[in-house]
């Protein structure tokens, strides 16, 4: 075996040594001074995602400036990231943003972006609602009470009693039990007004126990006849705001227990939307 060949195995076995090493973060440098070869130093920086995160990210964070290391730097700092930002969102978030500005591939930064959405996914949240409900049928169930036509999505639904919501609201969902009353195979229905400075492309994200129906100036947007219970973020639908006021309305059904939703309006990668204002009527 020529010498070459002998010290890029020494070199991946110290690599691994480093993994399982009482001070993996000196011994990461060092296989970084040790690491002659371009792929040699990839394979170092690409274990680096697995290390601890904040010595890790002061070892890689001079490999962004780079041409031949920046992808594999980049790499590990999302993966990073994404393990630090249960501990220390503003720092991750902060790497992150790094990143989407370093990286070439537009593959990483999309992955940078997705874990940012993550990190800030009960953020910004629509809490200013009026709502109408509960609506129901005799022997008609959550599911078929999903298609049927009450008098909020009629344009002409002069008689809807649409009222604010002041009960129900939380950090970032509303709980409609409290904020409508109700009970089992009922529906109900919230609308707000949406302001924005300039048309474009948006993204709707929304959560609902149980299904949800969405309509933006009038036309539906998204309909999901589901059955689960809430979390943020669980449906997005492509939307495309119009420069002004914008018209929301939702629809939630309840097939027992919980019912509740959650709603945001994003840019179409995820990413905050800034200059949008919301007005309950």
């Amino acid at each position: 075996m020529n010498t070459g060949k002998q010290k890029i195995i020494a070199l991946r076995g110290y690599v691994r040594m480093a993994a399982q090493g009482k001070n993996p973060g000196a011994m990461y440098a060092r296989a970084l001074e040790l690491a002659e070869r371009p792929e040699d130093k990839k394979l170092v920086l690409s274990s680096l995602a697995d290390a601890d995160p904040l010595p890790a990210l002061r070892l890689l964070e001079p490999y962004l400036g780079s041409e031949q290391l920046k992808s594999e730097a980049a790499l590990a700092m999302v993966h990073l990231a994404d393990r630090l930002r249960e501990q220390d969102q503003t720092r991750a978030r902060a790497v992150l943003r790094t990143v989407m500005a370093a990286a070439p591939e537009a593959r990483i930064r999309r992955q940078a972006q997705e874990v940012i959405n993550q990190t800030e996914a009960l953020d910004a949240h629509i809490l200013q609602w009026v709502g109408a409900g509960p609506y129901q049928e005799k022997d008609k169930d959550a599911h078929a009470l999903f298609d049927i036509v009450f008098p909020p999505e009629t344009p002409s639904a002069g008689e809807v009693k649409w009222v604010k919501l002041t009960k129900g609201l939380g950090a970032w969902d509303v709980n409609l039990l409290e904020a409508l009353g109700g009970g089992d195979h009922v529906v109900g229905y919230v609308r707000t007004r949406v302001w924005s400075p300039t048309a474009g492309a948006a993204r709707l994200e929304l959560g609902s126990d149980d299904g949800i129906k969405a309509w933006l100036n009038g036309t539906v947007v998204h309909a999901n006849n589901a059955e689960r219970g809430l979390a943020a973020r669980q449906d997005l639908a492509k939307v495309t705001l119009q420069e002004g006021w914008n018209d929301l309305l939702l629809k939630i059904t309840n097939q027992g227990a919980g019912w509740g939703f959650s709603c945001r309006i994003r840019q179409p990668d995820g990413d905050a939307l800034e200059g949008l204002r919301y007005e309950a009527r």
